[in-house]
């Protein structure tokens, strides 16, 4: 049990002194200006989707091999 609660403690000191550490850093950086010359944040540019897939249509000879039981009757893929 004494152990435990010495473990505790530990961690607790421990987030203590982090969050005091950050907040005395985060109070410099704010009164100094931060030494970036701008005060507004910068806002960036939109890109688009990052992570954007290409996938063909479905009904190709793939997709009618993985799903066997279904039709792709409005969507006719050539398979050559």
């Amino acid at each position: 049990m004494t152990f435990w609660l010495n473990v505790a403690m530990g961690y607790l000191l421990l987030l203590g002194v982090g969050s005091a550490i950050g907040a005395y850093l985060g109070s410099r950086r704010r009164r100094d200006g931060g030494g970036g010359g701008s005060t507004e944040p910068v806002t960036p540019k939109p890109s688009g989707p990052t992570l954007a897939l290409h996938c063909p249509p479905l009904g190709s000879a793939f997709d009618r091999h993985l799903l066997p039981g279904v039709t792709f009757a409005d969507q006719q893929v050539p398979v050559g």
